[in-house]
């Protein structure tokens, strides 16, 4: 009997898990969204990040994904050009041009994925960048998450670096939870650099289904869990 219960377990973890692929929804595991994209598949390989900034989260990935390595690449420049005119003091400045002259390319093409040693580099080289974000600047997990995991515009607000929140956005597109019992859905973040917003935190859940590209620092990396509360234990 308990063979016979881990091996359905599996067999739903697995449809789960590979469900999109089998439906070959190339951009999204939102039929909608797949299709949206498919048929417009020739405008949107033409796109820059402003023709993106009216569309949803899930709308944004989707393109994300369609796009070449130079669109990819090119968008998320873009972004840094945005945030670099917000009235940064000249110390955030040099953090954010470091970034842009350091960053290739070559970061968005899978072939990237498959050579171990540029990964880890670039794994690196983003990992100190952040580190450096918090214990230099003082920036925030939010604030560095709504300049390297969010194509929407920001602002600075009290001093504190914030989304240009517009109408078409949802929290759940910010890593705010994401789907509806008994429905497919995307995952919406990477659990191993997480960008969840609003003190939330990614998490493993066979409820979605997996995507490449999408989540992460610029979007690089494919997503695999969807951002949940976090819980808060007060000591006794």
């Amino acid at each position: 009997m308990k063979n016979f219960l881990l091996i359905a377990i599996t067999a739903v973890l697995l449809q789960a898990l590979i469900g999109c692929q089998k439906e070959e929804l190339l951009y999204s595991c939102d039929k909608e969204t797949n299709e949206w994209v498919k048929n417009n598949l020739a405008e949107i390989q033409q796109m820059n990040r402003s023709d993106m900034l009216p569309l949803s989260g899930e709308q944004q990935r989707g393109c994300f994904r369609a796009f070449t390595p130079e669109q990819r690449y090119g968008v998320w420049i873009d972004k840094l050009i945005q945030v670099r005119n917000i009235g940064l003091n000249s110390k955030e400045l040099k953090h954010i041009d470091l970034l842009l002259a350091t960053m290739k390319v070559d970061w968005f093409d899978e072939q990237t994925r498959e050579d171990a040693d540029r990964f880890a580099e670039i794994d690196q080289f983003l990992k100190e960048w952040v580190d450096n974000a918090y214990n230099l600047l003082g920036w925030s997990r939010d604030e560095v998450g709504s300049i390297v995991a969010s194509l929407y515009e920001v602002e600075r607000k009290d001093n504190t670096i914030v989304l240009r929140v517009i109408d078409v956005i949802t929290m759940a597109d910010h890593g705010g939870g994401g789907g509806s019992g008994g429905y497919t859905f995307d995952c919406n973040c990477y659990i191993y650099d997480d960008w969840c917003f609003n003190n939330k935190k990614c998490k493993n859940d066979v409820g979605c289904n997996k995507s490449n590209w999408g989540c992460g620092s610029f979007w690089s990396n494919g997503c695999n869990g969807l951002c949940g509360a976090t819980v808060i234990v007060k000591p006794a």
